[in-house]
Order: C-alpha cells, then sequence, then structure tokens
C-alpha cells in the first residue's frame, strides 16, 4: 500500500500514531527495509542462477560413448545435478548422471549433489521469508513516506544520525 491509496483522514491516523517515533526509531525503519532489500536481491539472483542451471542441463546431453572422470564431475557437471536429477525422473532422454563415469566422477557428483542441494534449499528458503515479510517492508515503506509527509524535521535529524554513524565507522 502507497501513500497515495490511502485518504486524508487514514494519513493523519497513521501520522498521529509515528509522531512519537525518535530518529533513532526511524533510522532503525530505513535500516530495516534496506537489509530487505538486500536479501530481495539476493534471493532474485540466486533463483536467476537455478533458473540458468536448469536450461544448461535440459540442452547438455551425456555421450555415452565417453567416459567421464572426476574433473567432469566436479568442475562441469557438478552445477547440473540437481536439475538433471529432477529432469531424469519425468524424461528419459535426460539422465541424472552418464551411463560411463570413473570413481572419481561419482564422488564428485555426490559432495556436489549435497553442497548444490543445500544451496537450493537456502535459497527457497530465503524466498519464502521473503515472501512472508512482504507485508512488513510494505508497512515499514508507507510509515517512512507518512513521516516524510508530516514530520520531515524527524526524517532529517535521522538522516544526521546515518551521517555520524557512518562517518564514526
Amino acid at each position: 500500500m502507497k501513500l497515495e491509496d490511502l485518504t486524508k483522514e487514514q494519513q493523519e491516523q497513521i501520522a498521529l500514531s509515528v509522531a512519537e517515533f525518535t530518529p533513532q526509531q526511524i533510522r532503525d525503519i530505513q535500516k530495516e527495509l534496506k537489509q530487505f532489500d538486500e536479501g530481495k536481491t539476493k534471493v532474485f539472483g540466486n533463483l536467476f542462477s537455478i533458473l540458468i542451471c536448469f536450461v544448461v542441463a535440459y540442452f547438455i546431453k551425456y555421450d555415452p560413448n565417453v567416459e567421464y572422470t572426476w574433473l567432469y564431475g566436479w568442475v562441469l557437471h557438478s552445477w547440473l545435478t540437481i536439475p538433471k536429477l529432477i529432469f531424469s525422473l519425468f524424461t528419459d532422454t535426460i539422465s541424472a548422471k552418464p551411463a560411463l563415469y570413473t570413481t572419481g566422477y561419482i564422488v564428485w557428483w555426490w559432495i556436489t549433489l549435497v553442497a548444490n542441494a543445500y544451496a537450493y534449499l537456502s535459497t527457497l528458503i530465503r524466498l519464502f521469508v521473503y515472501l512472508k515479510n512482504r507485508k512488513t517492508e510494505s508497512k515499514g515503506q508507507l510509515l517512512l513516506a507518512v513521516i516524510q509527509k508530516f514530520y520531515p524535521e524527524k526524517m532529517a535529524e535521522a538522516a544526521q544520525i546515518e551521517e555520524k554513524t557512518e562517518g564514526g565507522e
């Protein structure tokens, strides 16, 4: 919800509720929103990387006449492990691992499977946390907009707090 979406009475009611906010509390809201933006960037960056892995995994096929060594298992195929594993559940044309491989390949395949499972799971958890906290972000932005409109001097004081903490670090 944005400030423009509210009636004048609703804006004034919120303004009364934030009238007692200290500059430090305003600064804390600003910090929280900044952290939220940084987290959002990481989540969507990770989701984009996962999408690229799925696209690449769909198009790269294992050559049945080649015996794959540890280098392929570690460097080349490792990031495609989970997408290929998921695709192999739904189609016979894409296999989770090649037909011919060395022991080194399968060792690295399992290591990267565990590492990638952790990365994918943590990305999904961050995505759910982001989706859960969207209302908090919206509320924080609305509060800052009301404070900016009704109490610009408090926003200026909060900015001074920011300058002092950044200058002291």
